[in-house]
């Protein structure tokens, strides 16, 4: 079971210091992210998906919330809990007024 959060649910997540990671490609994370979100590509994930904290809850997103809902669903079967999908993606993060970071980063990660 996949559990969605509405942009403002995610908000909350955020100002409690949640992890967020970003599923889209690195030249979509350079463009617009959510301030301080982990980029691991869903090209990556196969050889990253270790990387996820098993021990915490975690926010993914996409875009839309099409990608990140795909991959939850996956790693739900290999026994993560706690992960959490951005309804509507970064898109629904951004008309929802929250903070976002725009163009190239320092570090990639």
């Amino acid at each position: 079971m996949i559990q969605h959060l509405e942009a403002d649910e995610a908000r909350q997540k955020f100002d409690e210091k949640v992890e967020f990671i970003d599923v889209r490609e690195r030249h979509e994370h350079q463009q617009v992210r959510i301030p301080g979100s982990k980029i691991i590509p869903l090209s990556e994930m196969n050889r990253r998906w270790e990387e996820i904290p098993r021990d915490r809850p975690v926010v993914i997103y996409c875009q839309s919330g099409n990608r990140s809902a795909s991959l939850i669903m996956q790693l739900n079967q290999m026994g993560f809990e706690n992960l959490y999908n951005l309804y509507g993606g970064i898109i629904s993060w951004y008309q929802n007024r929250h903070p976002v970071d725009f163009g190239a980063v320092e570090a990639a990660g």
